[in-house]
């Protein structure tokens, strides 16, 4: 791929979504290519992280590994970005990175979007609303799930009184 249909392929993926066909241009410049054959580990489950992945072709299996249970939490295809919150700030990984069939990704760096965001203030605001609107978006649907599970509900049915 060259790096016109690597910036082609940014600009599908909804976190850069409000780039500049320039800024997608220094964050493919400032990316990394890696092609990966099935069944390569791209990171594990609990390491710390320090950029994202853009799948550019192939696929990539995300899971959890938690009491010798292997759970899938996803398939991550072609235009998909993995590790969308690790561009923004260090956390760990959630499951484990395996490569469903050869593949070939973006490495995208954490210091490239910080300098980025540092050029251009305007797009970190932008961004910073999109995920904080992303996230309690989130914490809604999960506070729906709450009566459905139990969750904050006394064994006789009651919801305590906080």
């Amino acid at each position: 791929m060259t790096l016109e249909n690597d910036i082609s392929l940014l600009a599908k993926i909804e976190f850069f979504q409000d780039f500049t066909p320039e800024q997608l241009r220094l964050v493919a410049f400032g990316s990394q290519k890696r092609s990966l054959h099935a069944g390569t580990e791209l990171f594990q489950q609990g390491d710390k992280t320090d950029c994202g992945y853009a799948v550019l072709s192939g696929c990539i299996e995300l899971a959890t590994h938690t009491n010798n249970q292997r759970e899938i939490l996803g398939l991550f295809p072609v235009g998909s970005l993995i590790g969308e919150i690790a561009l923004i700030t260090e956390n760990e990984r959630v499951g484990t990175a395996i490569v469903a069939e050869d593949t070939s990704v973006l490495r995208i760096p954490r210091a490239v979007i910080r300098r980025i965001f540092e050029e251009y203030p305007a797009l970190a605001v932008n961004i910073h609303k999109r995920l904080t609107g992303s996230v309690l978006e989130t914490l809604g649907e999960l506070e729906e799930l709450h009566p459905k599970l139990g969750v904050g509900q006394r064994p006789d049915g009651d919801t305590p009184v906080s």
